[in-house]
């Protein structure tokens, strides 16, 4: 019993000082329905200029392509020249290492316990606010609209809304 008990304690040690390896639930992407073209097969121009530069970013950078423009305070709402570009350092860190990797990841369990959904992992009831507030429909995992509702809710004020955009430097708090 003893060595039983020394087995596992041994293992919860191993466990302990392993690194850690996010939890992701991989999902076989859903069809999309006869109107709606999915956007990874079909990217507007926007989002193709966007998914260029996070793939630039993250074959430079990895999952930390960190800003080196202006800083943002809290709710400061950045020329809209820049949003693409703030969008393409998000991408790679949000997705933490899956980039654009279509089909393969629709959603992960965010730091507070919530699963988050898409290219800009938005959880579903903050996407459903915004969906409210902008008029913009559609779906998080869908590239077009996670970069249209993307871009509505950083010309918004609401850029503090990804953890990543502090991680990165675009915003202080």
């Amino acid at each position: 019993m003893k060595n039983i008990l020394c087995i596992a304690a041994f293992l919860c040690l191993v466990a302990l000082f392993t690194p850690r390896v996010y939890k992701v639930q991989a999902q076989a992407p859903t069809p999309p329905q006869a109107t709606h073209v999915h956007s990874w097969d079909s990217p507007n121009s926007q989002t193709l200029a966007v998914l260029m530069e996070a793939h630039q970013l993250a074959n430079q950078s990895g999952t930390r392509p960190y800003w080196e423009g202006q800083t943002f305070k809290k709710g400061e709402i950045p020329p809209t020249s820049e949003v693409p570009d703030i969008i393409a350092h998000i991408i790679p860190c949000e997705n933490i290492g899956r980039l654009l990797h279509p089909g393969t990841v629709s959603k992960i369990i965010d730091s507070n316990g919530r699963y988050s959904y898409g290219l800009m992992m938005i959880q579903k009831a903050t996407w459903q606010g915004w969906s409210q507030e902008s008029g913009i429909t559609g779906n998080p995992d869908d590239a077009n609209d996670a970069i249209s509702m993307a871009s509505w809710a950083i010309e918004h004020g609401q850029l503090y809304q990804w953890s990543c955009a502090r991680i990165l430097g675009i915003e202080k708090s």
